[in-house]
């Protein structure tokens, strides 16, 4: 009789213990989670809003860093790609091809793997937590915020208009970022939001603009390190000289 209830009692406790553990399994199986899902259509909506684009072939690293300016190169270490993953290599996120895998126009694009890697490696910088879509709100939001602190001084900047270049003039350029050089072979960042009237400028072409100097070392993202620039100038005036 002794046995037969040992039996029952062995039989119940492995009976609840494999329950329980199947219930933890499923439990922390984050493709369960609503959460990275929403980070991926927020990230979207995010580049979408910048660039005026939809990502056809796939959140690429460069794409997010523009999109969102706080974001740091160092969010990017151990981030799957599709055909790849993401490497930093002095404070530059650098796409690294897996030659094993055939290369396709997605590529570059970030797993799913790789987007959830991204996030707790934004959670962990910013210690924030990332349990519910406020939360991926929260995070979204500090990255967008623009990193321009309040500027120093007061000043007026002439040169030509450009697109600024990039000190590593291997690099690909993805987009226009808007500059100045003056007639010292300085260059500046041009921050338009300022202004009152947009004016159509053309490259090549001379202007005067007044407004604010930030200096680059007082910035706190490294979205503006890959540009040779003094500095970012926070346009009040800006006209076309001769």
């Amino acid at each position: 009789m002794n046995r037969k209830y040992l039996f029952i009692a062995e039989f119940i406790f492995i009976f609840v213990g494999t329950i329980a553990i199947v219930l933890w399994d499923f439990g922390s199986d984050s493709s369960n989670s609503p959460v990275p899902s929403y980070f991926t259509e927020q990230i979207s909506n995010g580049i979408f809003q910048h660039s005026g684009k939809q990502p056809v072939n796939g959140l690429e690293a460069a794409m997010v860093q523009e999109a969102f300016p706080n974001i740091s190169p160092q969010d990017f270490i151990g981030v799957e790609a599709n055909g790849g993953k993401y490497v930093v290599t002095n404070n530059t996120v650098n796409f690294l091809a897996d030659r094993s895998k055939p290369r396709k126009s997605d590529s570059k694009g970030i797993s799913a793997i790789g987007l959830e890697r991204l996030l707790t490696n934004i959670s962990k910088r910013l210690n924030q937590p990332i349990t519910t879509a406020n939360d991926i709100d929260a995070i979204l939001g500090t990255l967008k915020q623009s990193e321009i602190p309040k500027a120093k001084r007061e000043t007026t900047i002439q040169g030509e208009y450009l697109c600024l270049p990039l000190k590593d003039s291997s690099a690909k350029q993805i987009g226009c970022q808007e500059g100045i050089k003056s007639s010292d072979s300085i260059y500046y960042a041009l921050d338009l939001a300022p202004l009152e009237n947009i004016i159509q400028l053309m490259t090549g072409e001379k202007i005067r603009a007044e407004g604010e100097l930030v200096l680059v070392e007082t910035l706190s993202s490294d979205k503006w390190q890959k540009y040779p620039i003094k500095g970012i100038f926070r346009t009040v005036t800006i006209e076309e000289i001769d």
